[in-house]
């Protein structure tokens, strides 16, 4: 199965609609999800994960199960394509970044895949792939 693939929605050299891979397009939307801060979307304030909010937190096993939890539950709302359980997600720390690694199963396929996001707030008090 194929989407229309996100930011990049149109390929001008030949004209066409550009599409993604089940997976492919499962990562940007998770990437979408997990960048925005609930009541950001004006149509739905819920959607978001609000793990930004968290980039100056103290950094411990705390920060950890909050992270966990805020991610969870934004995808099991948002994220209806994939499963996700607490244990697919692992946090790891260090003094300047936080680096989250998912694991999911694709519904439709039972394909399985992994994707990954560090929060940063040292350098660049932000969210990158």
């Amino acid at each position: 199965m194929y989407t229309v693939s996100f930011p990049n929605i149109f390929n001008k050299a030949t004209g066409k609609t550009e599409l993604s891979s089940s997976t492919t397009s499962i990562n940007q939307c998770l990437y979408i999800l997990l960048c925005s801060t609930t009541n950001e979307l004006l149509g739905d304030p819920l959607y978001g994960s609000s793990i930004i909010d968290l980039v100056y937190s103290e950094n411990n096993d705390s920060l950890s199960e909050v992270l966990k939890n805020k991610i969870l539950y934004s995808v099991d709302l948002y994220e209806k394509r994939i499963i996700m359980r607490y244990e697919d997600i692992k946090i790891l720390q260090d003094n300047e970044k936080v680096t989250i690694y998912l694991s999911y199963t694709i519904k439709k396929t039972g394909e399985k895949s992994n994707y990954s996001i560090i929060i940063n707030g040292i350098t660049d008090g932000g969210i990158g792939e």
